[in-house]
């Protein structure tokens, strides 16, 4: 759907698309070089939801189409893309 982007520590990315209900998005994260990471993401109204990494990871969930923002809350370089 959107992306790929690189995400430092500490960096975010916003304005993502996200399909509408009933249908999810999936957000792909993979930390670059392996190794472990934390991601969070939050969309509309919605509070924030943080999430370990361990290599590389898909969420699959109901953002309601609306943008969707993300942020490497860890240590280590994120690469995050969405489908």
């Amino acid at each position: 759907m959107a992306g790929p982007w690189t995400l430092e520590p500490g960096k975010n990315y916003g304005g993502i698309p996200t399909w509408a209900w009933p249908r999810s998005t999936t957000v792909h994260v993979q930390v670059v070089g392996g190794g472990n990471g934390r991601v969070r993401f939050q969309a509309g109204a919605s509070p924030d939801e943080d999430n370990d990494v361990n290599g590389e990871t898909s969420f699959s969930r109901s953002f309601g189409g609306f943008r969707l923002n993300v942020t490497n809350i860890g240590s280590t370089t994120l690469k995050v893309w969405t489908a």
